[in-house]
């Protein structure tokens, strides 16, 4: 999967439940990161993915099958 994919779909969803990055990443990992992730930048570790849809109220299985 693309990391520019799994980023951009990260910030939709992120943006429609109205969290900024700072609410988002809490506890999971440094705004920057997850700036980085949705730029397209890096790709989330399994663990920074997981933590990342639970708070999106999405399954981590979600981003491998929106592709």
């Amino acid at each position: 999967m693309c990391s520019n994919v799994v980023g951009k779909e990260i910030r939709r969803l992120r943006r429609s439940r109205g969290l900024t990055q700072t609410e988002l990443c809490k506890n999971i990992c440094d705004q920057s990161m997850l700036s980085k992730i949705e730029k397209g930048e890096t790709f989330p570790s399994a663990n920074i993915l997981y933590q990342l849809s639970l708070r999106l109220n999405v399954s981590m299985e979600y981003f491998f099958i929106k592709q």
